[in-house]
């Protein structure tokens, strides 16, 4: 790890992370160290050269069948869980929609797309267009280690919605090639702290599209706010932010909900400012409703390329009309 990632982990991570996070890596490898010493000994007890140990015979059953489940729980995370790609969910009513409208929005975040995984991308693909959304919003970190060429094959996808507006924020992360060059290339407007009005399917909309912050920036009135209003941003730490200038809907990903969960407790490292407090999924903060997507990729750098209990995930927001 650089020296940059190590000033990021210190920034980002709140005590509970690091503890949970040491509880993991140590917890491993002393069960791992463990199991190589038993083993050892077995092995010189087999030559003949120490004598038969039997009152830890339990001991290493219970050591070597821990290994046997970490294993197996291991395999899973990483050669199973990480392609089964799933659909949420989330409905939105809202009165600034006519009674009987729906719009319908896909939100995909952090692809992070890597070469060895190009069969995982086009099921992405295949699944967005399914959806027959009216919009494609796109939340940030799209490369991971593509080294040359446009790799257009990871939002490929999009070129099979003509008709459907596509929009992007920036990430925090965007591998070897700038992301920006190569989604304009297909079409996609990056917004870089810009807002747009527009109209979707009969739906009059603000989208506001922030460079990527992690720490609250001072927003601006909203210039419509008769409208019904979308604020994408990478960092989930700026909800509260959106809440108090009355957006809509916020979107986000970044904390790929995770990667790795712990069932009853949830992520054990998100990197984000707010820690777990909006961690993953689907948040009411005053008046704005938030998704915040464990996205579709996994962190590049030295992190293992697994998912457990955090299946990646695309999601559609239905926001629907209702009576004032």
């Amino acid at each position: 790890m650089t020296y940059e990632v190590w000033t990021e982990f210190a920034e980002l991570m709140s005590p509970t992370e690091w503890i949970g996070l040491a509880v993991v890596l140590l917890g491993s490898t002393a069960l791992w160290l463990t199991a190589a010493f038993l083993a050892v000994r077995i092995a010189a007890e087999s030559l003949g050269w120490r004598k038969k140990d039997r009152p830890s015979r339990w001991l290493r059953r219970g050591v070597f069948a821990l290994c046997a489940v970490y294993a197996v729980v291991f395999a899973y995370a990483y050669w199973v869980e990480p392609t089964q790609l799933v659909l949420k969910r989330l409905r939105v009513e809202s009165a600034k929609l006519p009674v009987g409208t729906t719009l319908r929005v896909a939100h995909v975040t952090d692809l992070h797309a890597q070469i060895d995984r190009l069969r995982h991308l086009e099921r992405t693909a295949e699944a967005v267009v399914d959806l027959q959304p009216d919009i494609v919003l796109l939340t940030g970190d799209y490369l991971c280690n593509f080294c040359s060429g446009a790799p257009t094959a990871l939002l490929a996808f999009l070129l099979r919605l003509p008709d459907v507006p596509v929009y992007a924020v920036p990430g925090n992360y965007g591998g070897r090639l700038p992301a920006d060059a190569i989604l304009e290339t297909i079409g996609i407007e990056i917004l870089h702290s810009e807002s747009r009005l527009f109209t979707v399917a009969g739906v009059p909309l603000e989208l506001f599209g922030a460079s990527p912050r992690r720490r609250a920036m001072n927003l601006r009135p909203r210039r419509a706010p008769d409208r019904f209003g979308i604020f994408l941003e990478h960092f989930p730490s700026l909800l509260p932010s959106v809440a108090e200038k009355g957006w809509d809907l916020f979107l986000a990903g970044h904390t790929h909900g995770g990667q790795v969960r712990l069932p009853g407790y949830g992520a054990i490292v998100t990197l984000d400012l707010m820690g777990k407090t909006f961690e993953m999924g689907a948040y009411q903060v005053a008046d704005t409703t938030a998704m915040i997507s464990a996205g579709v990729g996994m962190e590049c750098r030295w992190a293992p390329q697994v998912r457990l209990f955090c299946p990646p995930e695309i999601v559609l927001i239905e926001v629907v009309g209702r009576s004032p």
